[in-house]
């Protein structure tokens, strides 16, 4: 009996850190910065855009992967 609820706890512990390191990375790769519309090009249509370069990009990691949020102003309408 006493061994079963060793492992039962060893069981939960182990599920625990596992859950704790997995917020950690949501808490990293969390995006905090101004939410907008993203930017909806189509296809044979041309749009006249201007992308502010006067900071540098935000990024964003999803999993393994590093995106960039590019700022753009087409007519008065801000996207990213």
């Amino acid at each position: 009996m006493f061994k079963e609820v060793n492992k039962i706890e060893e069981t939960e512990t182990q599920n625990n850190d596992w859950l704790n390191k997995e917020a950690e990375i949501l808490k990293e790769n969390a995006f905090d910065g101004e939410r907008k519309p993203a930017l909806k090009l189509e296809e044979n249509k041309l749009v006249t855009m201007t992308i502010d370069f006067s900071e540098p990009f935000q990024k964003w990691t999803d999993g393994e992967v590093t995106k960039k949020i590019l700022p753009v102003k087409v007519g008065e309408v801000e996207l990213v």
